[in-house]
């Protein structure tokens, strides 16, 4: 293993010291310094922007709470009344899903005091629990 590692290094080495003058070999490995210097500084931005880009997403992803996916049913009504909300906040120049809607919802049932929600909610029409058999 040793005599292909040598012969691999030693043609590198030796032609370009027997081909150029000193000089030129000298100059030759400040060349290459001055190229990896330059390599070295381009890597190294890229490597801090990569570690500040990775710093933001870990903060994203700590701020970031799991979401839980849920279905419920509703009575056309109130449907048609979320669509139709969500229709004026879009004239007015916010697109919001029905998801975004209904999480304001719960903020703002959980603001007010339970007595009022038990009123609130017992104020709505009983709707059928599940689903429709297809």
């Amino acid at each position: 293993m040793s005599p292909p590692a040598t012969g691999g290094a030693t043609p590198k080495a030796a032609p370009a010291p027997k081909a150029q003058p000193p000089a030129k070999a000298q100059a030759a490995p400040k060349a290459k310094p001055a190229a990896g210097a330059k390599t070295t500084k381009a890597k190294a931005p890229a490597a801090a922007k990569a570690k500040g880009k990775s710093k933001e997403k870990v903060k994203e992803k700590e701020k970031r709470e799991k979401v839980v996916r849920d279905s419920f049913s509703m009575p056309k009504s109130e449907h048609a009344a979320l669509k139709e909300l969500r229709g004026t906040l879009a004239r007015k120049g916010r697109i919001y899903t029905k998801s975004e809607l209904v999480r304001a919802a719960v903020q703002l049932l959980t603001a007010l005091k339970p007595a009022e929600i038990i009123k609130q909610v017992d104020g709505l029409a009983p709707v059928a629990k599940g689903k429709g058999k297809k």
